[in-house]
């Protein structure tokens, strides 16, 4: 069977990643700085753009992320 896969990048800013992970609880300052530069290495956004169908702006709330993933496909 053929089969039709549509890929998405959820773009979320350094700044918005930071404050959900306080949020969360138990954050550590030095283990945020690690992963922050291992996704910078692993993740650069002008290699992404070439891989993906789209890119959808994750720094709102996930009613209106999903909202906006939702009107990508023309769903209700």
């Amino acid at each position: 069977k053929d089969v039709n896969v549509i890929s998405l990048y959820l773009d979320c800013s350094d700044d918005e990643r930071k404050r959900r992970a306080q949020e969360r609880g138990s954050f550590c300052e030095e283990e945020w700085n690690r992963r922050l530069i291992d996704d910078s290495n692993k993740f650069n956004i002008n290699e992404i753009r070439k891989q993906v169908n789209y890119i959808v702006d994750a720094d709102s709330t996930s009613d209106v992320v999903f909202n906006n993933v939702k009107k990508l496909f023309n769903l209700k």
